[in-house]
């Protein structure tokens, strides 16, 4: 919407727009009327949630929004039912304890304690007092507010709808913030009592620290339980491992396993090495005892030989004595005899040769030893042999017991270092709990120190009360009447989508306006109607001439048609036969006759000049017959202009044979109703019908609408209407 149509919807609905502020404006002024007097006052309270000091160094202040989420908590804390109800039942108390004829005023005035005994009946208070003493008071009332949801003090403090001081509706209106950045929280009450407004602020900040503090340190009081509970079951654990351990290693005989294992390794590998030099002594010995032997067995061969031919000599010295015998006695028959002995002789004899060679043989080598010496090596070799057996037997029995000790300690090697696992985990599970532990007991002594919130700015007693809000309620009831009515007048002219403006009508068409006509009311007012008028039938008559009807064959034959029933076409064809009538034209009308037999009467004074019109009702029956149009041809020869007012398209079917005898169609619409999809399409039949374009014409146009086809209104300018026309052409300029 532009600027000049915003202008004229103010000058159109000026009235409204002025009457509905000032209506507002006079209402709150009568509601706030008698308006109670309030007395506010205010406290500080001081956190140290974002610079204050903990007694963990190495915790920092933290960042931006860690501090932002904990203020958060802390003004939740502040708006939570739990404070407000304790709040409410202090100050029940205290007003219970009161005696009116001795009640001070920094307590509360005697209204309000005659307000609550109006609430609570007698016999309740008196079950409540505890010999005027405040905290057994209180603790007796909170106690019998607990009791259950009916009694009197749970329906005061609980109640839906509002019960000043001691509702939490009432207190709902305590305010608190953040001051800016600082560790400061503003907290502010207003209450028609000033001392009821100091004393409910003195009780809030009382059990909101009370409050805090309690949350904090259960918190952390819970936290700390849960590690002393784990540490303690980590110790059991730890415990039972570690003497699990312990008779592991007793059973085992186990000091340092590794040490064990490394030393058992490193006799084994000494034994090794003795038993390979071992092997090597025995090697050697048995070498050197058969090279002992072999020559010990050819000393005992010489021996052998010796005895031998000392028997060969004894038997060769017998032979020879035998010899010696058969010679002496050199008897024949004992030659064969001679002859064997000769023989054994010299076999003996070749056989005491060969062992006498051999003797020489070994006396006189160069590996000849003395006998003793042999075997003294050869004993000394045996000797060695056998102790070298000895010890190779005890070194294969102690590695077969090394052995079976690797096989046992295997698997006290692979225990042990399971159970060692085990007890390192435990172990240090046992750290971790405890470390949790004591940043825990940090966390809820630095808790402890860092909750004990101070109150810097106690309440002070309001002697004087608040400034009357009533003129800006009034001032913002003017506004916001005039801003909505303005809003409203706005939707309804955007959601508006009718026709209303003549140039609207030509973007939806396509087809040029020959002249629009507003609503005529009876009271013409400041406007000059009868200019107006005369101005927009001279323009179409205007549009008409330039159409082709002037200078051609007489009488010229105007169609008057409508989408839609009741549009204006009768006083449209009235106001335009009007026209031609002043311009000294013979014109005659043709128009339906009304079905309920009704006239039609217009709109204008009957004192201004009357002009007679020459009009003849036709039946709608006879539209579709010939002779209708034969009549209308026959009466008007004499004519200049016919007129004939065709029924609505929409509903009525007009014979081509009228159009054909039409030489324009003039086709009038509302300004108040939609131009819609049915609408273009009968458009276009008749241009279809016509071979050419009808003219139209825009009716029940609102008159500011007027501007843009024929410029300024006729009318007495009124000085505001003077000024928003200045507005306006400032606006279209733009």
């Amino acid at each position: 919407m532009s600027f000049s149509r915003f202008i004229q919807l103010i000058q159109q609905y000026y009235l409204i727009i002025i009457a509905v502020p000032i209506f507002m404006a006079g209402l709150v002024f009568y509601l706030t009327m008698g308006e109670q007097k309030t007395y506010s006052s205010s406290s500080s309270i001081y956190t140290g949630i974002a610079s204050g000091f903990n007694v963990d160094m190495r915790q920092g202040v933290g960042d931006r929004f860690m501090i932002q989420s904990v203020f958060e908590n802390v003004l939740t804390i502040m708006d939570s039912k739990v404070v407000k109800e304790e709040v409410a039942v202090k100050l029940i108390a205290q007003h219970l304890i009161q005696d009116i004829d001795s009640l001070s005023v920094r307590i509360c005035k005697p209204v309000s304690i005659q307000e609550l005994h109006h609430l609570i009946p007698e016999d309740v208070r008196k079950k409540l007092l505890v010999n005027r003493d405040f905290e057994k008071t209180y603790q007796r009332i909170h106690t019998y507010l607990n009791q259950d949801h009916e009694n009197v003090i749970y329906r005061i403090v609980h109640n839906k709808r509002y019960i000043p001081n001691y509702s939490l509706r009432a207190l709902k209106s305590i305010k608190f913030k953040r001051i800016k950045t600082s560790d400061l929280v503003q907290i502010s009450f207003s209450a028609a009592d000033p001392g009821i407004a100091m004393n409910t602020l003195s009780f809030f900040a009382e059990a909101f620290i009370k409050r805090y503090r309690f949350l904090k340190v259960s918190e952390t009081g819970d936290i700390v339980s849960y590690f002393e509970a784990q540490l303690l079951k980590a110790q059991i654990k730890l415990d039972n491992i570690e003497e699990e351990l312990l008779f592991y290693r007793s059973s085992n005989n186990i000091l340092d396993y590794t040490e064990q294992v490394r030393a058992i390794a490193q006799r084994r590998q000494e034994m090794e090495g003795d038993i390979y030099k071992e092997r090597m002594v025995l090697a050697s010995a048995k070498y050197t005892s058969k090279y002992s032997q072999e020559q010990l067995d050819m000393h005992l061969d010489v021996l052998d030989k010796n005895s031998s031919i000392i028997i060969k000599r004894k038997k060769l010295e017998d032979l020879a004595s035998k010899i010696a015998l058969v010679k002496i006695f050199n008897d024949p028959s004992t030659k064969e005899d001679l002859a064997t002995l000769q023989q054994e002789i010299d076999l003996l004899r070749t056989e005491m040769e060969g062992d006498l060679d051999a003797i020489f043989a070994i006396n006189y080598s160069t590996s000849g030893v003395k006998t003793k010496d042999i075997l003294k090596k050869w004993f000394d070799n045996i000797l060695t042999v056998g102790e070298s057996k000895a010890k190779l037997e005890v070194y294969e029995d102690r590695r077969n017991d090394f052995k079976n000790l690797y096989q046992t300690m295997a698997p006290i090697g692979s225990n042990l270092t399971k159970i060692e696992r085990e007890v390192a985990v435990a172990e240090g599970s046992y750290l971790r709990i405890l470390e949790a532990l004591n940043l825990a007991k940090m966390r809820q002594q630095n808790i402890a120190l860092s909750t004990k919130l101070k109150i810097v700015d106690p309440p002070l007693f309001p002697t004087t009360p608040d400034p009357s809000k009533r003129k800006l309620l009034i001032i913002i009831a003017l506004l916001i009447g005039g801003i909505s009515i303005v809003g409203l007048l706005v939707f309804l002219e955007l959601m508006d989508q009718s026709i209303r403006q003549p140039l609207h009508l030509i973007e939806l068409t396509g087809l040029p306006l020959t002249s629009a006509f507003p609503i005529f009311p009876k009271k013409h007012g400041r406007i000059y109607y009868n200019q107006l008028r005369s101005s927009l039938s001279n323009r179409l008559i205007e549009h008409l001439d330039l159409k082709g009807t002037v200078g051609t064959k007489k009488p010229v034959f105007l169609a008057i048609t409508s989408m839609q029933s009741t549009e204006g076409k009768t006083f449209i064809g009235q106001e335009l036969a009007r026209a031609w009538i002043l311009k000294s034209k013979k014109v005659h009308i043709y128009q339906p006759k009304p079905e309920d037999g009704s006239t039609w009467n217009s709109p204008f004074s009957s004192d201004e000049k009357e002009v007679s019109l020459s009009i003849t009702d036709y039946n709608l029956d006879s539209l579709t017959l010939d002779t209708l149009r034969d009549k209308i041809v026959a009466e008007t020869k004499d004519a200049d202009y016919v007129i004939i007012e065709l029924p609505h398209l929409h509903s009525y079917q007009v014979p081509y044979s009228l159009w054909h005898k039409v030489d324009h169609c003039v086709l009038v619409t509302r300004a108040n109703r939609n131009w819609d999809d049915a609408d273009r399409q009968s458009l276009k039949d008749i241009t279809k019908t016509l071979g050419k374009e009808p003219l139209m014409c825009l009716n029940a146009v609102k008159i500011n609408f007027l501007k843009e086809i024929i410029g300024p209104i006729p009318q007495k300018a009124s000085k505001l209407q003077s000024i928003l026309s200045r507005f306006n052409r400032i606006g279209s300029s733009k």
